[in-house]
């Protein structure tokens, strides 16, 4: 699924004279946000994080040189592939209801934190 330009935004930057990339997400108000608060979790950039952080353990998305939050937003950054990999494999969960309960109650099963402080 490649990502949607109206909930990530990808800049394309450099770094040390070498191309990179850098991911903008705001987190408050994609279609999931919803589902999301109904899990018990707050829609904002440290969950975000946490969504990637996940993705990167289960395999499932490339690591990236650096991620981070503030406030509403989530970023990150890092070569260009890596950053776009990383767009896609978040889309699902901004977009299907389905895909963030699943991802949040397994996560939530294993104990892992999403930094949001609303978790269980």
């Amino acid at each position: 699924m490649a990502h949607d330009d109206r909930l990530i935004g990808i800049v394309e930057t450099s770094r040390w004279g070498r191309p990179s990339a850098s991911l903008i997400l705001y987190a408050g108000h994609p279609p999931t946000a919803g589902t999301i608060r109904g899990l018990g979790h707050a829609c904002v950039g440290r969950f975000w994080q946490g969504v990637a952080l996940r993705l990167i353990e289960r395999g499932e998305a490339p690591e990236v040189e650096s991620l981070g939050a503030e406030s509403g937003v989530f970023f990150a950054s890092g070569g260009q592939q890596p950053i776009e990999a990383l767009a896609e494999a978040l889309m699902p969960y901004l977009t299907d209801a389905e895909a963030v309960t699943a991802l949040v109650r397994e996560a939530d099963a294993v104990g892992f934190d999403f930094h949001d402080d609303c978790g269980p």
